[in-house]
């Protein structure tokens, strides 16, 4: 699951479920391995899915308020 929680960073498509069955995983039973198996099946199906994240070479932090 903590890889799971690491990718969500990447893939925010699949924040909600990962929430979700992290949630469960102090009392795991086999219903969630199978929800964590759907996860990474969706996730091999869907690889090239998600926000690039990219090194443009600027360090620059811009930021705008109210």
């Amino acid at each position: 699951m903590g890889k799971l929680i690491y990718l969500i960073i990447t893939r925010p498509d699949i924040t909600y479920i990962v929430s979700l069955v992290s949630q469960l995983m102090h009392a795991p039973i086999v219903f969630h391995l199978s929800i964590v198996k759907c996860i990474l099946r969706y996730l091999e199906g869907s690889i090239g899915s998600g926000i690039a994240m990219i090194n443009n070479g600027h360090t620059e932090i811009t930021s705008y308020s109210d």
